[in-house]
C-alpha cells in the first residue's frame, strides 16, 4: 500500500512540474532565449522541486494534517471559549511566523522593518483565525463576513500609498503557503467536530479565506503609519560558467534553507509537543509516524525551496525581462495565464487542499470492494448508480468476472438475500501464494473461486452488501451471530457515536455478545437503555449480554480497529467492574 502511495505521489509531482518545464523550454528556444547556464540551473532546480514535492506531500499527509486536526480537537476539551480563542490566536501567529513565504514578503517593503512587518502580518492572521473559529463554532455564514471585511479593506485602501497597496494584497499569499494550508485547514476539521449538525463539515472550510484578510489589513494599516520610501530591487541573476560553480550555486543555498525551515518547523513542533504532553497523549506508533512525517516535510521543503529559488526564480526573472522587452509585449498575457495555472498546480499546499476537498465536500463517489488476491477488485458501484446504491452497497461484479455468495458450510451458492462468503473467479484472481500451495488451497477451491473471508449478501438488482467477517462471527450455544448486523442496529440508538461488537468467552454458551460503545459528547446512556432499545426489535440471543462504554477502540498504527483485542478488553473491563462471567 505504502509503495503504491509513493508511486502515485511521485507521478503527481512529475506531472505538476513537467508542463512548467515544457513551457520554459519552449520560450527559451523561441521568443526568449536564455543562456545555457540559466537553462541548466532551471533543469536541475526542476529535479529538486519534483523530489521536494514528493517528500512534502507525503510528510504533510503524515504529520501536518494529523497534528492540526488533533490540536483542534484537543482545544475543545477545555470547553472554555476564551481559552480556545486565545490558543487559536497564538497558533495563527506561530504558523504565520513559520511560513517561509513571509520572509520573501518582508524583503519587498524597505520602508518597514522586517520584524515589524512579520509580527504585524502574523498578528493579522492570528486575529482572523479567531474570527474563523468563531464562525465554525457558532455556524455563522461565510459570505457576509467576507463582504464586510473586504469592504473595510477597500475603504482603507483609498488612503494608502500605491507601493503598500500592491504588497498588502500580495501578503494574503502567506496563508496559502506550504506550512499554513495543511495545519490551518486540518485545525478547522478538528474544531468543527464540536458540532454535530449536517453543515459542520462544510463550515470547516473558509479558514484560509478569512485568515487571508488579516495580512492584507495589517499591511494596509502599516501603510498609514510608515512613509512610502525606497523600492524593491530584484536580485541579480547568478550564472555558472562550469560544473563546479553550478554545484556551488545549489550546495551553498542548502545550509541556508536547512536553517530556515528548521526555524519554521520548530515552533510548530514545540507547540504540538506541549499539547501531546498535556492533552493529546497519542500512542507511540502514531507519534512515531508523525515524527517521520515531519522529517519528510523538512527534507521536502528544503529541496523544494532550494530548487525553486536557485533554479526557477533566476529563469523566471530572466524570461520576464526578455519578454517585456519584446516588440509584442501582449504575449505576456497568454504566457502568464498558462504559467500561472501550472505554477499553482505545482504548489505543494494545493495537494493538501485537494485532499481536504475530496474528503469533506459533496462529490460523487463510487466504491470498490476487493482484496489484494483479487485486484483491482471484485465489485464496484458505477457513477450512474443511485445515491442509495453507492452509499449502501459495494456494487456489481467487475466485467468478465464471477462473484458468488457461497454458504461456508455447504459450499453451495446462496440465494438472493441470504448471507454467505464473498467469492470471486476470473482474470483478477491470483494464481496462488508464491511457493505456498497449502495456503493457496485454503483460499482457492476446486472450482477456482477465491474465498475472501468476508460475509455478504446479494440483492435482487445484483448489488452486493458486505455484512461482516467470518472470523468475527460469534457462536453462542450453536447460534451464529454476525457482529456487523448488531452494530448497524445499535447505530440507530440516539447518542451512539460508534460501536463495535465482539464475542466474550462464556462458560455456558461458549461465547456471549459484547458491545463496546463510544457516545457522542454530552450523551447520557446506561446499559439498561441499550437493552431496552434492543428488546422486541432483534432476536433475544443477539441482544448484548455485556455492554461497555469506552472512550476509544484498540487501534493499529494505521488507524484500523483491532477487533481481536476487544475480547481481552471485555474480560479486563468485566474484572475491573466486578462483573461475573457466566
Amino acid at each position: 500500500m505504502e509503495k503504491r502511495k509513493e508511486k502515485a505521489k511521485a507521478k503527481e509531482s512529475i506531472q505538476a512540474v513537467l508542463p512548467i518545464l515544457f513551457i520554459v523550454l519552449l520560450l527559451s528556444f523561441t521568443v526568449a532565449p536564455v543562456s545555457a547556464s540559466i537553462l541548466l540551473e532551471f533543469m536541475i532546480g526542476a529535479v529538486f522541486v519534483i523530489i521536494g514535492m514528493l517528500f512534502f506531500s507525503m510528510g504533510a499527509e503524515m504529520s501536518m494534517s494529523p497534528m492540526g486536526e488533533r490540536v483542534g480537537g484537543s482545544m475543545l476539551k477545555t470547553k472554555k471559549l476564551w481559552v480556545i480563542l486565545l490558543l487559536g490566536f497564538f497558533l495563527g501567529v506561530i504558523i504565520t511566523i513559520s511560513e517561509p513565504d513571509l520572509q520573501v514578503l518582508a524583503a519587498q517593503v524597505p520602508s518597514v522593518p522586517n520584524m515589524v512587518l512579520i509580527l504585524s502580518v502574523a498578528a493579522g492572521v492570528g486575529a482572523f483565525l479567531v474570527v474563523a473559529l468563531l464562525r465554525i463554532l457558532f455556524g455563522i455564514a461565510l459570505a457576509p463576513l467576507l463582504v464586510v471585511f473586504y469592504g473595510v479593506i477597500f475603504v482603507i485602501a483609498r488612503f494608502v500609498p500605491d507601493n503598500f497597496l500592491a504588497v498588502a494584497f500580495d501578503s494574503g499569499g502567506v496563508t496559502t503557503g506550504p506550512m499554513t494550508v495543511p495545519f490551518i485547514m486540518a485545525l478547522g476539521v478538528g474544531i468543527s467536530a464540536i458540532r454535530n449538525d449536517k453543515h459542520a463539515e462544510n463550515d470547516s472550510f473558509g479558514l484560509v479565506a478569512l485568515c487571508s484578510i488579516g495580512p492584507v489589513l495589517a499591511v494596509l494599516l502599516l501603510g498609514l503609519v510608515y512613509p512610502a520610501q525606497g523600492s524593491y530591487v530584484a536580485a541579480d541573476v547568478p550564472e555558472a560558467f562550469n560544473s563546479v560553480e553550478l554545484g556551488r550555486l545549489f550546495l551553498s543555498e542548502i545550509p541556508y534553507y536547512l536553517k530556515e525551515i528548521a526555524g519554521s518547523l520548530l515552533p510548530i513542533v514545540f507547540f504540538f509537543g506541549i499539547f501531546q504532553l498535556v492533552s493529546i497523549q497519542l500512542h507511540k506508533k502514531t507519534l512515531i509516524k508523525i515524527c517521520v512525517g515531519l522529517l519528510y516535510t523538512y527534507v521536502g521543503l528544503v529541496l523544494f525551496l532550494t530548487g525553486a529559488n536557485v533554479g526557477f526564480i533566476p529563469a523566471g526573472n530572466y524570461l520576464g525581462t526578455v519578454m517585456a522587452s519584446l516588440p509584442c509585449p501582449w504575449i505576456l498575457v497568454p504566457v502568464g495565464m498558462v504559467i500561472g495555472y501550472f505554477i499553482v498546480k505545482a504548489e505543494p499546499a494545493v495537494y493538501v487542499l485537494m485532499k481536504q476537498v475530496e474528503e469533506k465536500m459533496f462529490m460523487k463517489v463510487t466504491s470498490v470492494y476487493g482484496l489484494t488476491e483479487a485486484a483491482p477488485g471484485m465489485t464496484a458501484t458505477r457513477i450512474d448508480d443511485s445515491f442509495e446504491v453507492r452509499c449502501n452497497t459495494v456494487g456489481r461484479d467487475f466485467e468478465h468476472t464471477e462473484v458468488r455468495v457461497i454458504d461456508p458450510e455447504t459450499g453451495e451458492e446462496c440465494p438472493v438475500g441470504v448471507q454467505g462468503e464473498m467469492c470471486n473467479r476470473g482474470y483478477n484472481t491470483m494464481k496462488g501464494y508464491y511457493k505456498n500451495p497449502e495456503a493457496t488451497a485454503e483460499v482457492i477451491d476446486k472450482n477456482g473461486f477465491l474465498h475472501s473471508g468476508d460475509l455478504g449478501v446479494k440483492d435482487e438488482d445484483g448489488n452486493y452488501r458486505i455484512t461482516g467477517r467470518i472470523k468475527d462471527m460469534i457462536i453462542r450455544g450453536g447460534e451464529n451471530i454476525y457482529p456487523r448486523e448488531i452494530e448497524e442496529f445499535l447505530y440507530q440508538l440516539p447518542g451512539v457515536k460508534d460501536v463495535q461488537v465482539a464475542g466474550i468467552p462464556s462458560k455456558k454458551y461458549g461465547e456471549a455478545v459484547g458491545a463496546f460503545i463510544i457516545l457522542h459528547e454530552g450523551a447520557d446512556l446506561h446499559e439498561s437503555d441499550v437493552r431496552d432499545f434492543c428488546i422486541g426489535k432483534i432476536s433475544r440471543y443477539k441482544i448484548p449480554k455485556y455492554i461497555f462504554f469506552v472512550k476509544e477502540f484498540p487501534m493499529t498504527g494505521s488507524g484500523k480497529i483491532q477487533k481481536f483485542k476487544l475480547k481481552d478488553l471485555g474480560l479486563q473491563l468485566c474484572k475491573e467492574q466486578g462483573i461475573e462471567i457466566i
